[in-house]
């Protein structure tokens, strides 16, 4: 069975060509979701979830987030956000409220 969508028609303008247009997120918007996710310890399972990744996307973002010194590791497998990432999750806040 074939629809018959016309140009103008409002089902084909979200669609598009390819599918429904998804927005990317910004690696800033990324990190202050792991970031929050970890405000409470977290396992990396969790913050994957939380934060909509994969266990192969995460890995360069919690390097990167330890080494800025946002993420602690502890207890050999549970991460917590410190108190200079509670201040960059406020810092996006205000960045994306603009």
């Amino acid at each position: 069975m074939k629809l018959n969508i016309k140009r103008d028609d409002p089902i084909q303008l979200e669609l598009g060509k390819g599918g429904p247009r998804v927005k990317k997120r910004d690696r800033r918007t990324i990190e202050k979701e792991i970031l929050v996710a970890a405000v409470q310890p977290s396992n990396k399972t969790r913050l994957v979830y939380q934060a909509n990744l994969n266990f192969k996307t995460v890995i360069p973002y919690l390097d990167e987030l330890i080494r800025k010194e946002l993420l602690n590791f502890v207890d050999s497998r549970l991460y917590v956000t410190t108190p200079k990432g509670l201040g960059f999750i406020r810092a996006v806040k205000r960045l994306e409220k603009m």
